[in-house]
């Protein structure tokens, strides 16, 4: 079975060390009622909110990230991610194959003129 919201938090609590005591007043609640929090399955986000502003850290993500629906958003959004990348790079491939062509073409027409530039100043050495 999967671990309770209120369980989790109250690891986090244990973790940090502070005591039963000492977050009640942080909540301005007696220990008793804090013990009630624990046990929950659910919570209101504005209660682990004030843990996470309490312990200093994102309880949220940590707890509901592996599960859904924001794993299958995540996924998702992953997929997508990675699809627009491949393209994202094949696009990239696509545009240094043309400026490579472009630099070939570029050189061959400075080849050009330096031709040209010669036969004229042959042309007009033989008038």
């Amino acid at each position: 079975m999967a671990e309770s919201i209120g369980s989790f938090i109250h690891k986090k609590v244990k973790a940090k060390g502070l005591s039963d005591k000492q977050v009640a007043g942080y909540f301005n609640i007696s220990p008793s009622t804090l013990r009630k929090y624990y046990p929950l399955k659910d919570m209101y986000i504005s209660k682990i909110i004030e843990f996470c502003e309490l312990l200093d850290e994102d309880l949220i993500l940590d707890y509901y990230y592996n599960k859904e629906p924001l794993k299958g958003f995540r996924k998702r959004d992953m997929e997508k991610h990675q699809q627009e990348l491949a393209e994202l790079r094949m696009m990239l491939e696509q545009t240094k194959e043309m400026v490579g062509q472009l630099q070939k073409h570029i050189a061959t027409q400075n080849d050009l003129i330096v031709l040209q530039k010669r036969e004229i100043q042959r042309i007009e050495k033989a008038r």
